[in-house]
């Protein structure tokens, strides 16, 4: 039984079936496939010297197979095939009084003619090595039209339009005729034209991946779109995640196993793209991405900073000032590079020393030029109220700003201002003065100072004293490693809800990333132990939080009381953990008003209603090379 047999199977209760080979049952002796289900039971002879292999019959150049079909007016084709040549080949040919029927593929697109009207090109579906190329053939009325197909949304069918009958089987035709080499799977014919889902399920049962639905890290409360790539960077797919929902799915037509890259592109202007690493969505249960660009892209290690003095007239002036680029970021955005200029940090000057030190983003380290600013003010607003120091200016420029020295209130209408920088005069109810105005003033270019801070010292012995807390073990995700740092037990508490009333949470799903689940919930009154692990600042880190399900296996399996921990760690130790249930961070899949939960003295693990009260103790992660 060869590969096509598990597609033939899906679809051998289906309407309209006439015909299914699978092309692996082939006699070798007499080279003769027949139709295993269908209404029509046709056969198939291959020519002599083709080699029958479990999952198909592989046919050279010179090589073909003779049907014995008679289809009459409307038919669907699906073939499955091998090809090992990229050169154009036929699949079907047929030829009844007078009339040339021809379905092919060029350049792995699929070709239809008739009597030399030809149709459009179309995707082909390809599964690893396997295509699957669907016809569809309308000859029960003119016009009459062919469809190419394939999965992953109807927009992707072409067709082509007769005004004659573009099909004429009535007798026999040759199938994977000239130029065709590789191994031919299976062929299906029906009376009808096949729904997109159902060329999806045929795919599926290929060992597509089909339909993908995981939860991501992303903020569900933001609108996501993005993209599928495959391996060559080539588009599996798109999708968007509503705002709402953290949610992604789509439908893969590559092969179970192929690794797949998923980028997605906050719509809000100026937020940030995001990516995975390159997995296999069958491995994962949750895609993980991180931001590259944007608000929300992680820091580089090293941090970087440009300093000076700001005088006027040799005197220290207090300034606005901002650091920018010479060279715009370039950033790839569908296949298009887009370049971007933006400040990478600002800072004030003293107004004593006029000196300033701006931190720039992302540890720039490049040439910049630092833009010093005076205070323009805002524009003239009828009846406008002013405080002590704020500034004015004209809606006709003229060199100068006013700035107040009396509280009060402007005029109806726009005064005439007075240059005067001696003495005030009054607009309105406010007393002001008029300032020189200083346009930006330009220092550079200069190289910023960049400094890469040393990195934490790595612990190696389970239960040791490091960076804030006590080493707990490691855990790998999303492609990254991570040694897991526990509080100590002071921060151990009790007698906290996880979420209070009680609810779903679509934020807080992932087994593995509990900094992502706890994240989810900052700054929502509701979350009471996440707000306490996040709140949670020992070593001078502000980056604690509650630890997911798959984390919280590995602290116990290292930590917990039956498990030989290290001392102060065992049962009534200074740092060991109560002999009661732990919360996570995770949230149960069956029982969304659930947190999967954890005890630490025997490993017991189940779920408790939200609103419970049970054990927390906050958790930091260090990412690691091994």
């Amino acid at each position: 039984m060869g590969i096509a047999s598990e597609v033939i199977d899906k679809v051998k209760g289906w309407g309209g079936l006439l015909d299914a080979f699978d092309f692996g049952l082939t006699d070798p002796g007499t080279l003769q496939a027949a139709s295993i289900y269908g209404s029509k039971g046709s056969t198939i002879t291959f020519d002599s010297g083709v080699f029958v292999g479990d999952d198909g019959v592989t046919v050279g150049f010179s090589q073909s197979a003779l049907a014995s079909i008679s289809y009459s007016r409307n038919v669907s084709f699906v073939f499955f095939i091998k090809p090992t040549t990229n050169e154009s080949f036929d699949l079907f040919t047929n030829q009844t009084y007078g009339y040339f029927t021809r379905a092919s593929v060029s350049n792995l697109m699929p070709r239809f003619s008739y009597r030399g009207y030809s149709g459009q090109q179309s995707s082909v579906i390809r599964l690893n090595a396997i295509s699957i190329i669907n016809y569809y053939i309308n000859g029960a009325v003119g016009p009459y039209s062919i469809d190419s197909a394939q999965a992953g949304g109807a927009a992707t069918r072409d067709s082509f339009a007769s005004n004659v009958g573009v099909f004429h089987s009535y007798n026999s035709g040759a199938l994977f005729g000239d130029g065709f080499v590789g191994e031919a799977i299976g062929f299906l014919a029906f009376d009808r034209q096949l729904s997109q889902s159902e060329i999806e399920i045929i795919a599926g049962s290929l060992g597509a991946y089909g339909d993908i639905i995981l939860p991501t890290n992303l903020e569900p409360a933001r609108y996501q779109s993005g993209v599928a790539l495959r391996d060559g960077r080539k588009i599996d797919g798109t999708f968007e995640i509503g705002s709402g929902t953290s949610e992604l799915s789509y439908y893969s037509a590559s092969t179970a196993g192929d690794l797949i890259q998923f980028y997605a592109f906050d719509t809000n202007e100026g937020e940030a793209t995001h990516k995975t690493d390159k997995i296999d969505p069958g491995l994962v249960s949750e895609l993980v991405f991180t931001a590259i660009s944007g608000l929300d892209a992680e820091p580089s290690a090293q941090v970087s900073k440009v300093s000076g003095i700001v005088q006027i007239d040799g005197a220290p002036a207090n300034r606005t000032v901002r650091a920018f680029g010479y060279d715009p970021t370039a950033h790839s955005v569908n296949e298009a590079t887009v370049n971007i200029s933006k400040s990478l940090g600002h800072a004030t000057s003293d107004p004593e020393t006029g000196e300033y030190t701006i931190d720039l983003l992302s540890g720039y380290g490049s040439e910049v030029f630092v833009v010093a600013f005076d205070d323009y003010g805002a524009p003239f607003a009828s009846e406008a109220t002013l405080a002590v120091g704020e500034r004015i200016h004209p809606t006709t420029p003229n060199g100068h700003v006013w700035e107040t020295t009396g509280a009060g209130t402007l005029p109806v209408d726009e005064p005439t201002w007075v240059v005067d920088t001696e003495a005030g005069q009054l607009y309105g109810t406010a007393s002001m003065i008029a300032r020189l105005f200083y346009r930006p003033m330009v220092h550079g270019p200069i190289m910023p100072e960049v400094t890469v801070p040393e990195a934490p010292a790595l612990p190696t012995v389970i239960g040791e004293a490091s960076n804030g807390g006590f080493y707990a073990g490691d855990i790998s995700y999303g492609g990254k490693n991570y040694k897991l740092i526990v509080a100590e037990k002071a921060a151990d508490v009790g007698g906290m809800p996880i979420m209070t009333p009680r609810g779903a949470w679509p934020g807080a799903t992932s087994q593995d990333d509990g900094m992502a689940n706890t994240l989810s919930m900052e700054g929502d009154a509701r979350f009471i132990a996440a707000a306490h692990c996040l709140d949670y600042a020992a070593g001078g880190f502000s980056d604690w939080y509650l630890a997911a399900e798959n984390e919280m296996t590995v602290i116990y399996n290292n930590l917990g009381h039956n498990r030989s921990p290290p001392i102060g760690f065992e049962t009534g130790g200074n740092n060991a953990f109560a002999a009661v249930f732990y919360w996570t961070s995770t949230q149960a899949s069956s029982y969304p008003e659930y947190n999967r939960t954890r005890r630490m003295s025997d490993g017991f693990v189940t779920q408790h209603g939200k609103d419970t009260t049970q054990q927390t103790r906050p958790v930091r992660r260090l990412e690691f090379t091994p």
